[in-house]
């Protein structure tokens, strides 16, 4: 299996985490962690099933909008396989378009009923670039060219949710917004409008998400000095949160970590 990624340049990195491909000739198989953010998936005519916890599955060999999710799902990608991707920070995606995340939050769709018809056009493209570089220019190029000239995203909830991510989700929801009763029921009521979770899932996917970074490349974590540096109330929170996010206390899921993704 192959897998690159690479960062997109100003002004697109304002909306945008990264760029991907993964290609392999044997079958894909992994387990995704919940997530706060968006793909935009390129098949490129390779079929993708998702299978949910609650039993759900989507299978399509059309490009697909995946969207936040609180709960986990199963990949599988049928060999051969080439798909990319563009993963959007938690509020980008409406930079270039004008319906929330949260449309799509449950169950994966079909990108072409969101974004229309033009992405057939992008995927003839892909299919005649040389490599990811080339691909990398063709998805900017034309993410340029749909930049929303006003996104249609409230100022206040774009910074109150760089805030959380700053944070590594590790500020009281409270504190973030200005300890106002009446500010933080609107902004619950504004996250589940938008991104399809709430303020508080949010920054639990967010804090999880930066443990989770931490420890990929770590031969041996220091379980301590993660609960000291996200904040966690103890050892038994920790394992309560690996449990909730990935099913298994985090010492058995560090030894299963590439069964993730």
């Amino acid at each position: 299996m192959s897998y690159q990624r690479t960062i997109p340049r100003y002004p697109l990195s304002d909306y945008i985490e990264s760029f991907w491909i993964l290609s392999g000739n044997e079958l894909f198989q992994k387990q995704s962690l919940q997530d706060a953010k968006t793909d935009l998936i390129f098949t490129l005519g390779s079929r993708v099933t998702y299978a949910t916890s609650d039993g759900g599955q989507y299978t399509s060999t059309k490009s697909l909008l995946k969207g936040p999710r609180e709960d986990s799902t199963t990949c599988v990608i049928q060999p051969p396989f080439t798909i990319i991707g563009i993963r959007f920070m938690p509020l980008g995606f409406l930079g270039f378009c004008k319906i929330p995340p949260k449309d799509f939050a449950k169950t994966p769709c079909e990108a072409d009923l969101v974004l229309g018809q033009g992405i057939k056009e992008v995927e003839n493209r892909l299919y005649e670039c040389k490599d990811f570089e080339e691909m990398v220019a063709c998805l900017e190029a034309w993410l340029m060219s749909k930049l929303l000239q006003h996104p249609s995203v409230e100022k206040r909830t774009e910074y109150l949710c760089r805030r959380i991510s700053r944070s590594c989700g590790t500020m009281p929801i409270a504190e973030v917004c200005d300890n106002s009763g009446g500010e933080y029921k609107k902004m619950q009521r504004v996250f589940r409008d938008t991104i399809g979770i709430s303020p508080k899932a949010y920054a639990r996917i967010a804090r999880f998400e930066h443990i989770h970074n931490s420890i990929i490349n770590d031969d041996n974590p220091d379980w301590m000095d993660i609960i000291v540096r996200y904040q966690l109330v103890d050892q038994s929170h920790l394992i309560k949160e690996f449990k909730h996010f990935t099913g298994f206390p985090p010492q058995e899921f560090f030894s299963k970590m590439d069964a993730f993704v």
